[in-house]
């Protein structure tokens, strides 16, 4: 837990704003200006870590307020983003079974469809490429569950391809099942790219965020099937 929470913690979405001049006090005046316009996703996810960490300076047993929290969250998975679903399933729900690896990729499968459906719909280029290159969004679990789990996971879409590709499909689906009732912020991915950078280093130049028109909604979901099928059955 130990180094999945030190990972955690580095990955969070900080919006610290980069200054390569200006002293201590304007840092960190402009950190905390960012911080107060962060979406209550982004509060949640930051203070979800600081109770990691909690937990940690406290020999790893689980603050209670943490206890609860994730006692709700593998209850609905999908009560967060799923970026932070994504970070919590890595920690917490890593498998021990290896006949559970099948249930273990169709839940990442459900995550990770919706992720870039919303990805698709709510920020563009630069912000996609963000997320996947900057944030790993789709070995994102893998990696904070640690080098081990990522081993059983590659070997488990090596030496089983019929039982993941089933897996894989079985999450696509439930993410088309429950992609019009989810109730998480849709809208997170709009976090990312070129857009919130500018907004912050120069707001009157902010552009109004990316949003699919609502009749591209369909293809786009196509899309993000077909991405996360060739992703967790071809990415060796």
């Amino acid at each position: 837990m130990r180094r999945a929470a030190a990972m955690l913690a580095a990955a969070v979405i900080c919006g610290a704003v980069v200054l390569t001049a200006g002293t201590a006090q304007v840092q960190a005046q402009a950190q905390t200006q960012t911080q107060a316009q962060e979406p209550e996703w982004m509060q949640r996810h930051r203070h979800v870590t600081r109770l990691i960490a909690q937990s940690e300076a406290q020999g790893g047993a689980m603050v209670p307020e943490l206890r609860d929290f994730m006692l709700a969250f593998q209850k609905d998975i999908l009560s967060v983003t799923p970026l932070e679903a994504m970070d919590y399933a890595g920690q917490f729900l890593e498998p021990k079974d290896p006949a559970d690896m099948a249930s273990y990729l169709e839940m990442i499968s459900t995550i990770a469809t919706l992720a870039w459906y919303d990805a698709l719909r709510f920020t563009d280029e630069s912000g996609r490429v963000e997320l996947m290159h900057n944030h790993a969004l789709f070995k994102r679990a893998f990696l904070l569950a640690g080098d081990e789990m990522t081993q059983r996971m590659l070997t488990f879409l090596q030496t089983q391809p019929e039982a993941a590709a089933a897996a894989v499909d079985a999450g696509i689906g439930h993410a088309a099942a429950v992609r019009d009732r989810v109730v998480y912020d849709q809208r997170w991915p709009s976090a990312f790219g070129l857009g919130p950078l500018t907004c912050t280093l120069a707001p009157a130049d902010c552009p109004p965020a990316p949003e699919l028109p609502p009749e591209e909604w369909e293809a786009a979901f196509a899309h993000a099937a077909v991405t996360v099928t060739y992703y967790y059955r071809n990415n060796d």
